[in-house]
C-alpha cells in the first residue's frame, strides 16, 4: 500500500527533511548574536580603533564594517553593531521558524492523506474478508471478535504518520547536528556524547521489555471488552439467571490482571524517562564546564558555548523522539496485526464460471463435512432435491441439517464432494452469480436498522412497489404493513420496531420471495409463526412449486406431509428420501415425528 503511494511519502520526507534542516540554523545564528553582544565588552587599542566608534552611522554601513570573530576569539563589535546583529538575527529566526512550521504543515497533511488512504484500505480489505469468511470459523470468532478486528487497523494512521514523518526527519537533524558539533569542537562533541551509549543502552532495553507479551496484554483488554459488551447485551439473561454479582466478580478479576500490567508498564515507562533525562543533563553540565573554560582560555567563544549546548538537546531530543515512537509503534502494531491478520486471511474460493439456464436441479455428491478432525458432522450425503419441487429436510436437533442447507448454498466449503446446481459445481460458479440464484430464510434470520422497504431490498435493490407488495401478499404480511404508521417508511430500530417475532420472521420470508430464486432454503422460517400465519406460509410454498426449488429444513409435520420429497437426516447420515408416506414406512424416526 505503502509503494502504491510512494511519490506522495517522497514528497513528505522531502517537505518534514527540509523543515528538520532549517532548525539546524537556529544555533548558529545564536552562537553570531551572543557573540556578538559578548564583543561590545571587548576593548581595543588605539591603532585598531574603528571610526565607526567616534562617528554615528547607518545600520547598513555598521553591519558591513564588522570585523569576523575568529574561530576562537570574539572581535570588538559597537553597540549599534551588536543592536543590527540582533534585529537581524530575530528576523531570520522568525523567518526560520514560520518557513519551518509551514513545512512541516504541509508535510502533516500529505501524511493525513497518506496515513488515512491506506487505513481505509485496510478497513475494506479486512472486511471484505470477514465478510467472505467460510461459516466453519463461527465456533472460534465470533462475530463481535471480527468486529474488533477490523476496528483495529485505526492504529494505521498513527503508524504512517511517526514512519513517514518523525523517523526520517529525525534521522537526517541528527546526522546533520552531529557533523556540525564534529566540526565545531570534537573535545565538547565527544564530551556531549559520552552519555549516548547509555543513553541508547536504556531507551533499547525498555523498548524491549515494553514490547514483551504484548498482544497478550492487548488481548487482555480485548477480553474484557468482549465479556462487557456480551453481559450486556444479554442484560435479560443475565439479570433472570441471578448472575449479575458473578459477571461483576468476573471482570473485576479480568480488570485487576488487566490494571496491573498497565501499571507495570507506566512503572517502567516512568524509570526509563528518568535515566534518559539525567544521561541529557549530565551531558549539558559536562558541555557548559569545559566549554566554559574553553572559553575563559579563549578557545572558544561564548557563541561557541551556547551554540553546543543548544544542539546537544537536538541531538538527544531526536533520540528521545525514537525511542518514544518505537513503543508506541509497538503498541499501534500489535493492535494493527490482529487486523492486518484478517485483511490477509484466504476467503472462500469460488470460481467464475457463469451460472447457466436451469430448473433448480440441486444434486449432492458423497459430501463429507467436519468442524475439525474429530467432530465430522455429515458422512457421504449423496441426494437430489426435485426441481421446482418442495423439498423437506427432516431429521432430529443437531443431525446437521443447517450446515448442510449451508453447504448448498455455498456459505462452507464441503470437506470432500461436491454440490451441482443444474450440473455445475457450485465451487465453479461465480459467487454473484450463486447469490443472485439462491435465497435462505432462516430462524435466526437478520433484519437490519432500516425500513421495512429498505429491508425487503436488500437482495433485489431493483424490485418495484408492486413487486414488493406482491412478495407482502404471498407472506401474509402485507395487511400488517398497510397498518403501521408509515407503511413501507416503517423504521425497524435494531431490525425489531413494531413487528412481532413471527411478523419479522414473515418478512424474512417476503425479503427472499422477492429475489424470485431458482433455490429457495427456509430453516425453520415457520417456527415462530401462530396457526393462522403457519398455514398462510404452508400455502405459499406449496404455491411455489414450478417457480423454484424450495428446501425446508423442518420439524412441522404438516410442512412435511404436504412436501413432493422428504429427506430424512439423522446423525449426518442420510436414512431415507422418497414420498411422504414411502418414508413413513421406512423410517422410525419420521414415524415418530408425525405422530406428534
Amino acid at each position: 500500500m505503502a509503494q502504491r503511494q510512494r511519490g506522495l511519502f517522497i514528497a513528505i520526507l522531502a517537505l518534514a527533511g527540509f523543515s528538520s534542516l532549517l532548525l539546524l540554523l537556529q544555533p548558529l545564528l545564536y552562537r553570531e548574536a551572543v557573540n556578538d553582544v559578548a564583543g561590545v565588552f571587548i576593548s581595543h587599542s588605539a591603532q585598531d580603533a574603528d571610526p565607526l566608534d567616534k562617528v554615528e552611522q547607518s545600520l547598513f554601513k555598521s553591519w558591513k564594517a564588522k570585523v569576523p570573530h575568529t574561530r576562537h576569539t570574539v572581535a570588538h563589535r559597537t553597540p549599534q553593531q551588536a543592536i543590527t546583529t540582533l534585529s537581524v538575527v530575530v528576523v531570520l529566526l522568525l523567518l526560520i521558524s514560520l518557513t519551518a512550521s509551514l513545512t512541516s504543515a504541509w508535510a502533516e497533511m500529505l501524511t493525513s492523506r497518506a496515513g488515512h488512504g491506506m487505513e481505509r484500505a485496510v478497513i475494506l480489505a479486512a472486511f471484505r474478508k470477514a465478510l467472505h469468511l467460510p461459516l466453519s470459523r463461527d465456533s472460534q470468532e465470533r462475530a463481535s471478535y471480527l468486529t474488533k478486528q477490523v476496528d483495529q487497523v485505526e492504529q494505521v494512521e498513527p503508524v504512517v504518520t511517526m514512519l513517514a514523518l518523525r523517523v526520517g526527519p529525525e534521522a537526517i537533524r541528527l546526522v546533520g547536528i552531529l557533523a556540525i558539533m564534529l566540526y565545531q569542537s570534537p573535545l565538547l562533541a565527544a564530551l556531549a556524547l559520552a552519555p549516548l551509549p547509555f543513553y541508547a543502552w536504556v531507551a533499547v532495553a525498555s523498548t524491549k521489555r515494553l514490547g514483551v507479551n504484548l498482544d497478550s496484554y492487548y488481548q487482555q483488554w480485548q477480553s474484557i471488552s468482549g465479556r462487557i459488551s456480551e453481559s450486556l447485551a444479554g442484560l435479560k439473561t443475565v439479570r433472570a439467571s441471578g448472575a449479575g454479582e458473578r459477571e461483576l466478580k468476573a471482570l473485576s478479576k479480568e480488570t485487576q490482571t488487566a490494571y496491573a500490567g498497565a501499571v507495570d508498564r507506566d512503572r517502567l515507562g516512568a524509570w526509563s524517562l528518568f535515566g534518559q533525562e539525567f544521561l541529557v543533563q549530565v551531558s549539558k553540565a559536562l558541555v557548559l564546564l569545559v566549554g566554559g573554560w574553553k572559553a575563559f582560555e579563549r578557545q572558544l567563544t561564548p557563541g561557541d558555548v551556547v551554540m553546543l549546548v543548544a544542539y546537544i538537546d537536538q541531538v538527544y531530543d531526536p533520540l528521545d523522539s525514537l525511542s518514544g515512537m518505537a513503543v508506541v509503534i509497538q503498541d499501534h502494531m500489535s493492535s494493527f496485526r490482529r487486523g492486518l491478520k484478517l485483511a490477509l486471511r484466504k476467503p472462500e474460493s469460488f470460481g467464475m464460471e457463469p451460472l447457466k439456464p436451469g430448473a433448480g436441479l440441486v444434486t449432492m455428491e458423497a459430501l463429507d463435512y467436519r468442524y475439525n478432525r474429530d467432530a465430522q458432522v455429515l458422512h457421504r450425503v449423496s441426494f437430489s432435491l426435485l426441481p421446482g419441487k418442495l423439498n423437506a429436510l427432516v431429521g432430529p436437533s443437531g443431525s446437521g441439517k443447517s450446515t448442510l442447507a449451508e453447504l448448498i448454498l455455498g456459505l462452507r466449503p464441503a470437506s470432500r464432494g461436491r454440490i451441482l446446481l443444474d450440473g455445475q459445481d457450485i465451487r465453479g460458479l461465480a459467487e454473484e452469480d450463486l447469490r443472485r440464484a439462491t435465497a435462505l430464510v432462516s430462524a435466526d434470520g437478520v433484519l437490519f436498522s432500516a425500513t421495512v422497504k429498505q429491508n425487503l431490498l436488500y437482495q433485489a435493490p431493483g424490485s418495484s412497489d408492486r413487486q414488493v407488495w406482491e412478495a407482502l401478499s404471498a407472506a401474509g404480511l402485507a395487511e400488517v404493513v398497510r397498518r403501521l404508521p408509515q407503511g413501507l417508511r416503517t423504521l425497524l430500530v435494531d431490525g425489531r420496531g413494531p413487528l412481532s417475532l413471527g411478523e419479522r420472521q414473515r418478512l424474512q420470508i417476503a425479503r427472499a420471495l422477492l429475489v424470485k430464486p431458482r433455490l429457495l432454503v427456509l430453516d425453520e422460517a415457520t417456527a415462530n409463526l401462530d396457526k393462522t400465519n403457519e398455514d398462510k406460509i404452508l400455502k405459499v410454498l406449496q404455491g411455489l412449486r414450478h417457480h423454484c426449488t424450495v428446501l425446508a429444513l423442518t420439524h412441522h409435520p404438516a410442512l412435511a406431509r404436504g412436501a413432493d420429497q422428504v429427506i430424512v437426516l439423522v446423525k449426518g447420515r442420510i436414512e431415507a428420501t422418497g414420498k411422504s408416506r414411502d418414508v413413513a414406512k421406512k423410517n422410525a424416526y419420521y414415524r415418530m415425528m408425525l405422530s406428534d
